[in-house]
This record gives C-alpha cells, structure tokens and sequence, in this order.
C-alpha cells in the first residue's frame, strides 16, 4: 500500500500537527518555566503564517482557479 502525502485533505495533515505539537507540549518538562517570549513569537509567528495562508487564498478566489491541488484547475 503506497500512501502519499497529497491524498489526504489540508485539515487532516493539520489535525496530525496540533496532535503532534500537543503531545510534545506534554511529554516535555519545561511547562514550569514560563518563557513568555517563546510564547509571544508563537503568537507571532502563527499569526504571521495564518495571514499568509489568507493571501494565497485570496488570490486563488482572485483569478477563480482550484485551492485543492488535486482538483482540475480551470486556469493555464
């Protein structure tokens, strides 16, 4: 069974991140030191990729082509 990355939706392959992330955050033992700034450049840098991912959304409804890369795209 060959499974490739791209068959499964964008949300699946997020849900596995934040899973993944959740279960570092608690095997861990460096909860008890609240670095704040850590936390504030991961505010940062999330927001910063979120707005990206916004742009490129934008532009895809912009020029009305196809988001899912495994859907017919009806530019070029």
């Amino acid at each position: 069974m060959n499974i490739r990355i791209i068959d499964y939706r964008p949300p699946k392959i997020a849900q596995l991140f934040v899973l993944t992330a959740a279960l570092l955050h608690w095997a861990t033992p460096l909860g008890y030191l609240h670095i704040y700034v850590n936390q504030l450049l991961g505010i940062i840098v999330g927001t910063g990729g979120f707005a990206i991912m916004m742009w490129g959304w934008w532009l895809f409804r912009k020029i009305d082509t196809a988001i899912c890369p495994t859907a017919k795209s009806n530019t070029w």
